[in-house]
């Protein structure tokens, strides 16, 4: 067969899976009508306007699930709701927070903005500013991502946006993600944990008011952020996206969040132990860190939104299955947390199984030494709806049947309108368990007595659940979010010696012990050790990335739900493999690990650029030996992490890099300097610094080099005169002055990276983005207008397409001589 049948067989698959998609297709059903996947065939299907795919946004069992928690009020507001969720999620981006040119680039935002947007011949409401975003710049638009980047009209605003957001100076972040780093308040002095944290916008958003003002002034913060993530690959995708931060203060770790090691963390603090000589505790339960983020794995049903495919994967026991998996990341973040600490708990999902109930473990579990905070004086303008009280736990009758249980007797019981909500829910396919003694006895280890809500409304008044914070998608056409802020008061207790809910004994609290061992075998759950008629699917709080999705979603189609009904040879492997995993924990090796720099390359570097006395030399470090990168660390990191192979924290980067190995051995140093590294090494510089115009400047950023003879006679002795190797290209002093007065920049912000090589020329050692930020630091200072900047960029297109022509003509002539006489010309004028 040749490739005209592949090609055939290509377009009939192709055709399958697209008639799979919009139900048009053939589909296995059982006996009683259902779908083998057992949610029948009442699915709503349309159309997504920005693709032209059928979608699916919505279910009766989602419906009459969510009815039944009566999160939302039945009637109008309840049509409003799910009319909102078969919606695209509009567009929302935050102006970072450290960006030196603010001024400017809100003023260009709302220029493009300020009049009304037309799409498709529709007039639509220009963007609004985000009133909760205090202290910043924040966005939400009336369109959606799709329509942002394809609509013609559009199309300027939208190569603004990209433009932007490369550079690191426009971070697109879904509105309710911004709110979580919002509620935290994180201060300069804070030690700040984020235990689920990739792709790292909400990272990001506290890295930047941890470190505002201090990348560009070589200042640092005396706290740090510490962000981990469970997979090593998105916790490099987590780097990435924090780089153009270029702070000392970060560290970057991939663990299990609710395994996240307390030992390498921390110094021992008389000062907290003497004031409170009564807490004679471990130092674990004193706590390491003054804010944590504990923005755990969730169903994702408030991202559908933009995460269409929820619609299809959604069931109720994917929250009971998480539910365990969500305490204990909390419950390991309430250890690690300082007395007089706040930390935040967060999802995605609307579901109280998922949120309210997990929050009510974490309270009755500590004993009083956790208490919630009413967050909402630090959001104004944002609407939430209080927490819940009470709650309904559900389950899909065809998963009950499908492992021989007979559901809950089915006469109804309790008042009236009880009845009318238990009927309704049968019909839809749902079991409701009205308590924990309802729950078949193979599924207890599954449906957990802490899953209900307690027999006493009392109990949840007194714990304050209603300070929870629940943002539904048609208040202000967002996605789903919830948002718990705990406050520390003393040390924990013992894991499993409070009581439950309801005020009994201690059955109803999670054993924190067993629910690791349990988490822990997530992988071993997915390969087919669970039950296999179980739905699973989940996501994280923390969709899966693009350049142009909300950084902080993403999908986990593998959710950890049941280690019940197997076999007693099923056990013994399960037992087996434990021990074999402890044995590994005991040998295991980080994946990073930091040594400092040698003093011989120490010596070297301090030589060759005349490093001034007081520079902090011992916070250098390399990542391995023979490692081509430098770094430089806080002074919290050096005192507070451990970073030597001992540690039990498994390193994946930490503070910014200061210093490159050079690529040449003609050079006298070894190293050379680091555009990321400029503003805190810059202001020990005392050679190989040399002071050039704005002009100058930004050729240099336009051209990517520079030819001696078009200096003046002060910078042109200095470089003909110097040996190979980097050096530094900073603003004049005289244009610093006025400077100063328009836009909060240190002198680093007007410093370039560049090498000085063979012959007359000198050459800008910085990527692209880089570039971009300088031409607009000079835009936003007045020392270059855009008009500069655009005659430049033509003259370089022109002359490298007149090079290209005349190699193709044979001819020998180089562009390099032709672009330093236009660059000539500009320097003159």
């Amino acid at each position: 067969m040749g490739k005209g049948w592949r090609r055939k067989r290509q377009k009939k698959n192709h055709q399958n899976l697209e008639d799979k998609a919009s139900g048009t297709g053939k589909s296995k059903r059982s006996v009683d009508g259902e779908n083998v996947n057992g949610r029948g065939d009442g699915w709503i299907v349309a159309r997504d306007p920005s693709s032209g795919k059928n979608i699916v946004p919505g279910s009766p069992v989602f419906e009459a699930y969510y009815q039944a928690q009566s999160i939302v009020e039945p009637g109008v507001e309840w049509k409003k709701f799910m009319e909102t969720l078969a919606m695209p999620l509009p567009a929302s981006f935050r102006v970072n927070l450290d960006c030196d040119f603010t001024e400017m680039l809100v003023n260009e935002i709302e220029t493009h903005v300020a009049r009304r947007i037309h799409v498709n011949g529709k007039e639509m409401a220009p963007i609004k500013r985000l009133e909760f975003f205090q202290g910043g710049h924040a966005y939400q638009m009336a369109i959606d991502r799709h329509t942002l980047r394809k609509d013609s009209s559009l199309a300027e605003f939208h190569e603004l946006m990209k433009t932007h957001t490369e550079a690191g100076t426009i971070t697109r972040q879904e509105t309710v993600s911004m709110i979580p780093p919002v509620v935290l308040g994180v201060q300069p002095h804070h030690k700040v944990l984020d235990m689920c944290a990739a792709p790292g916008s909400k990272t990001s958003q506290m890295l930047e008011t941890l470190s505002r003002g201090c990348s560009r002034t070589g200042q640092e913060p005396s706290g740090y952020i510490v962000a981990n993530d469970s997979d090593t690959a998105r916790a490099y995708m987590l780097v990435h996206q924090c780089r153009r931060i270029n702070t000392v203060a970060l560290c970057v770790t991939t663990h299990k969040a609710q395994l996240f090691p307390a030992r390498g963390l921390g110094r021992k603090e008389p000062a907290v132990e003497a004031e409170n000589p009564d807490w004679d505790v471990p130092r674990v339960a004193l706590g390491y860190f003054d804010r944590i983020l504990c923005d755990v794995p969730c169903s994702g049903d408030g991202t559908v939104r933009k995460t269409f495919n929820i619609w299809r994967t959604w069931s109720p026991g994917q929250s009971l299955g998480l539910h365990p998996m969500q305490y204990v990341i909390a419950r390991r973040g309430a250890a690690l947390l300082k007395v007089g600490g706040l930390m935040v708990y967060s999802t995605c999902t609307l579901n109280p199984i998922e949120n309210e109930a997990v929050v009510l473990s974490l309270l009755q579990d500590s004993e009083g030494a956790l208490e919630l905070v009413d967050p909402r004086p630090l959001v104004p303008g944002l609407i939430v709806r209080p927490g819940l009280h009470s709650w309904r736990v559900m389950e899909s009758t065809s998963r009950l049947q499908a492992n021989g249980h007979v559901a809950p007797d089915e006469e109804d019981q309790g008042a009236e309108g009880e009845q009318e909500v238990e009927r309704t829910l049968r019909d839809s396919g749902l079991t409701l368990f009205r308590s924990y003694e309802d729950v078949p006895e193979p599924y207890r280890r599954w449906i957990r007595p802490s899953c209900f809500p307690p027999k006493d409304p009392a109990v949840a008044e007194r714990l304050k659940l209603h300070y929870c914070m629940r943002c539904l998608p048609h208040d202000q056409d967002t996605g789903g979010f919830f948002i718990a802020l705990f406050k520390k008061t003393r040390p924990l207790p013992k894991p499993g010696a409070g009581k439950c809910a309801d005020g009994g004994d201690a059955e109803g609290v999670l054993d924190v012990e067993e629910v690791v061992l349990e988490t822990g075998k997530e992988k071993d759950s997915i390969e087919g050790r669970s039950m296999s008629s179980v739905d699973q699917g989940a996501t994280s709080s923390s969709a899966a990335p693009d350049a142009e999705t909300e950084a902080s979603d993403y999908v986990v189609h593998d959710a950890p739900t049941s280690s019940v009904l197997t076999t007693p040879l099923q056990q013994e492997q399960q037992q087996a493999q434990k021990e074999r995993r402890s044995q590994t924990r005991k040998t295991f090796v980080p994946k990073e690990f930091f040594v400092p720099l040698a003093d011989d390359g120490w010596a070297s570097i301090k030589e060759f650029y005349g490093v001034k006395e007081g520079f902090p030399r011992d916070r250098l470090f390399l990542r391995r030996d023979g490692s081509k990168v430098v770094i430089l660390l806080s002074q919290g990191l050096v005192e507070d992490v451990q970073l030597s192979t001992r540690c039990q924290l498994q390193l994946v980067n930490a503070g910014t890099r200061i210093f490159d190995r050079a690529s040449t051995d003609r050079s006298a140093c070894a190293y050379r300097l680091s555009q990321d590294g400029m503003p805190y090494m810059l202001p020990y510089l005392n050679k190989r610094v040399v002071q050039v115009g704005p002009t100058a400047l930004a050729a240099m950023t336009v051209y990517g080099y520079l030819d001696l003879d078009l200096l003046g006679p002060m910078q042109r002795p200095l470089l003909e005169d110097m040996e190979m190797g980097s050096f530094v290209a900073v603003l004049e002093p005289t244009c610093l002055a006025g400077v100063a007065k328009m836009m909060e920049a240190g002198i680093a912000s007007f410093a370039l990276m560049c090498w000085r090589g063979f012959g007359q020329k000198m050459n800008v050692m910085c990527i692209a983005h880089d570039l971009f930020i300088f031409q607009c630091r000079l835009k936003a200072a007045r020392l270059v207008s855009e008009a500069q900047l655009v005659e430049m960029r033509e003259t370089k297109s022109r002359l490298q397409l007149k090079h290209a022509n005349a190699k193709g003509e044979g001819q020998n002539l180089k562009v390099t001589e032709d672009i330093e006489q236009a660059c000539g010309k500009e320097m003159e004028t």
